[in-house]
């Protein structure tokens, strides 16, 4: 009786010993958002692709289609001047992938995978619905209050509310800070200038434009790190010098300013331009904050 009292547990013991060990397959949603996130980053690095082609386009062409909007929107109109069709083909490839990619984040219900992650979002020193508020002076004219509402956070790009006595409409930047589309209106923005690690030995040569179709050749550099703003620890500001010339002119006017941006959001804090240029003789300085409830 004893020996039959073994016999059933010990047979058991011996079938586990010899069952294979098959590795923990992980949850299917843990699953579904690493495929979902891999899916952002790749969308992010193909939109990345389209914008510097279409720098590339603006660059060859001197066309200013950034004062009318987003790469992507004008993409047509870019392909229609048809200056290289090799150049062609590789911009509407990347397109296309962006198009793809966009297409199997829907299919795998990722919802919206351009949004900042919550994680990200959080880290930030600005959130949607806050309201910046900027003292403007150009020229010999009287200063002008411009606000900046934060709308949209994405992994690629801010997109921001402009309201001013002048007009209104979509401001939009990258996530160093440089303008990729403006609102009508008689703005001074510029691109190119900000790197999103900016290092003291680093030049960087873009432009600072306004809708007068005046552009200045510029050159920046940062001078100075974590100084000190009005609105205490909230901001991580970079000093950057600006120096250039306008075009057209002989001799060119000269241009040299400093923009202070925060370093973790690229929200301007101050720019200050001199020129004998009125259009480029200007202050833009962050007076005022008006958070939104969170």
């Amino acid at each position: 009786m004893r020996s039959l009292q073994w016999a059933l547990p010990l047979a058991m013991v011996a079938g586990l010993s010899c069952s294979p060990a098959w590795p923990a397959e992980p949850p299917a949603s843990q699953s579904a958002s690493a495929a979902c996130e891999a899916t952002a980053q790749a969308l992010v690095l193909a939109q990345q692709r389209v914008d510097q082609l279409v720098a590339a386009h603006q660059q060859r062409v001197g066309n200013n289609a950034i004062a009318a909007g987003t790469a992507i929107i004008f993409l047509p109109a870019l392909l229609a001047l048809r200056v290289d069709p090799n150049h062609e083909r590789e911009l509407q490839a990347a397109q296309t992938q962006v198009d793809s990619l966009l297409r199997d984040a829907d299919a795998q219900n990722c919802g919206d995978v351009q949004r900042l992650p919550t994680t990200e979002l959080a880290a930030l020193p600005i959130g949607v619905g806050d309201v910046f508020v900027y003292s403007e002076h150009v020229g010999q004219a009287a200063p002008r209050a411009l606000r900046l509402r934060v709308s949209r956070l994405e992994r690629r790009q801010f997109v921001f509310e402009w309201a001013s006595d002048a007009g209104s409409g979509s401001w939009v930047q990258d996530r160093a800070g440089n303008v990729l589309a403006i609102p009508e209106g008689p703005l001074v923005y510029w691109r190119n200038l900000l790197s999103a690690q900016p290092k003291s030995s680093q030049r960087l040569s873009g432009e600072v434009s306004n809708v007068n179709n005046a552009t200045a050749r510029v050159q920046s550099q940062l001078v100075a790190e974590h100084v000190k703003t009005p609105f205490g620890s909230r901001f991580d500001p970079v000093v950057m010098e600006l120096r250039g010339e306008i075009e057209p002119g002989s001799p060119p006017p000269q241009v040299e300013g400093v923009m202070v941006v925060d370093r973790r959001s690229g929200l301007l804090l101050r720019l200050e331009l001199h020129s004998t240029d009125p259009q480029f003789d200007l202050e833009r300085r962050l007076v005022h904050i008006e958070p939104a409830l969170r």
